[in-house]
């Protein structure tokens, strides 16, 4: 998974890798990894809603993010491109924006095409991937994020240093929330239980 970050974001200047075991088959995590949903989740919710408070307050949100919407569509909503979907639990998705900027249909671009994504250098703004994957781990499996942040400019790392220190406790919070919800739905899947 490494080479196909690096393919879409070499040489961060901030990243973050978390990471669960999970006590289930590749097949059961590969599709929780697709099918969590921030219904799934304990706090991955509530900290996107209070971020597109100042959106939704101006009438300028356009994520609606529902609970039972998969995280994948939900990020999409929020100006994510998905850049890489493999078969099997791999996924990368992107961002490129200034989110330090209060509303966030301000601060994200949407609508990039993955050939756009790897294109983009405008100076004054950051491109950011999350990268979600699965891999074998002893008897079961171990579920990864890792988020990477490249700025395009001086600028741009004057701007977002500051914001980076802030969120990135909650940044990796939400991480460690997608991933346990990942690992309940993998396990729960592989004792048999329905999905939520």
């Amino acid at each position: 998974m490494t080479a196909r970050l690096d393919h879409w974001l070499p040489g961060p200047h901030w990243h973050t890798h978390h990471h669960r075991a999970v006590a289930a088959p590749e097949p059961e995590v590969a599709r929780a990894l697709k099918e969590v949903t921030f219904s799934d989740m304990t706090v991955m919710r509530p900290l996107m809603l209070l971020r597109t408070l100042p959106s939704r307050l101006t009438g300028h949100d356009r994520s609606r993010v529902a609970g039972g919407v998969d995280a994948i569509e939900g990020m999409t909503r929020m100006g994510f491109t998905v850049l890489d979907d493999v078969p099997g639990g791999e996924l990368v998705m992107g961002f490129v924006g200034q989110p330090w900027k209060p509303s966030l249909a301000k601060a994200v671009i949407p609508g990039l095409s993955p050939e756009e994504f790897l294109a983009f250098d405008r100076p004054g703004y950051i491109k950011g991937i999350f990268g979600l994957w699965a891999e074998p781990d002893g008897s079961g499996m171990r579920v990864h994020t890792e988020t990477r942040v490249y700025a395009t400019d001086p600028e741009a790392v004057r701007r977002f240093t500051p914001y980076w220190r802030v969120i990135k406790p909650f940044s990796s919070l939400m991480r460690l929330d997608m991933l346990s919800a990942v690992r309940r739905r993998a396990e729960r899947t592989a004792r048999g239980g329905a999905h939520r």
